[in-house]
């Protein structure tokens, strides 16, 4: 099990360092070498959900008090960014949800279809299912084409 978890480790700030290289050609500036090591351990999987009040109480990024912020706002920042790290998709869905409802409300039917069809598991995220956009499309696509056009297709079939 220590060996396992050792590898895990490993591989966790192995592709961190490689996902560094790539993105920034080596270490980025941002990030303090206590930070470094904390992504790297999080980035293994082995810590699960308190990973999240992990970077709740000792965040990754810089959340240092700007020169036109009080302290209270500040403080009230952090709190604001603790509290979305938590509730991590739900707080996602809750905020796609006020667009549908909002867009709703002002009567833009489109922008209101155009985020409900993103809440749709799976297909929503499809480049056909976008291009239709629930039928709110100026592109001509109908539902048919675009569920044919989600769906893999085999030219010969085994």
């Amino acid at each position: 099990a220590v060996a396992v978890a050792t590898t895990m480790i490993a591989l966790g700030f192995l592709s961190q360092m490689m996902k560094d290289e790539w993105r920034y050609g080596g270490a980025p500036g941002w990030i303090t070498p206590k930070g470094y090591i904390q992504r790297g351990i999080t980035s293994s999987g082995l810590v699960g959900t308190p990973e999240k009040l992990l970077s709740a109480i000792s965040p990754l990024y810089d959340m240092s008090k700007t020169w036109n912020e009080s302290r209270m706002d500040n403080i009230l920042k952090r709190a604001g960014h603790g509290i979305t790290d938590l509730l991590g998709p739900t707080w996602a869905h809750g905020e796609q949800i006020s667009k549908i409802f909002f867009n709703h409300l002002e009567g833009n039917e489109q922008m209101s279809k155009f985020y409900l069809s993103k809440e749709i598991p799976f297909w929503g995220k499809l480049k056909a299912a976008k291009d239709y956009n629930l039928g709110t499309n100026d592109k001509g696509i109908t539902l048919e084409d675009a569920l044919r056009n989600s769906t893999p297709s085999f030219k010969y079939p085994i």
